[in-house]
């Protein structure tokens, strides 16, 4: 077989793949960036009684969604913790130290974090 003939060859060959192809070409979207979470302060202290916010800041995930949060204390006895449009707003209950979790969704990819917060009394 000559050069010419094999040239020939490969390029009905390719033109036969590149038109079996038709309809069946799926393009695939890259995965999202990984889901980084951060609540700060990390560290806070808050007087009876009194409130706090905390702010959560988001990175990566699905940027077509808005990402969403919940916000939970360790003891509910000693500050309590609910949803804000920026983060979560802590209430301080009495006397102790707890760890308010931000747990962020943004598409199909969910993380946490957490900060200490202190509750004092004057």
């Amino acid at each position: 077989m000559n050069k010419l003939t094999r040239t020939a060859l490969f390029a009905g060959l390719l033109a036969f793949g590149v038109a079996a192809c038709g309809d069946d070409v799926t393009v695939v979207d890259p995965p999202a960036p990984a889901l980084s979470v951060s609540l700060t302060p990390s560290t806070i202290s808050v007087e009876e009684g009194g409130s706090v916010n905390l702010g959560v800041n988001v990175s990566g995930g699905d940027q077509d969604v808005s990402p969403s949060w919940t916000c939970s204390s360790s003891d509910s006895g000693v500050a309590t913790a609910s949803e804000s449009d920026s983060g979560c707003q802590v209430q301080g209950v009495s006397r102790g130290t707890v760890t308010v979790t931000a747990t962020v969704t943004r598409g199909d990819q969910t993380t946490s974090a957490s900060s200490e917060v202190r509750v004092f009394r004057d």
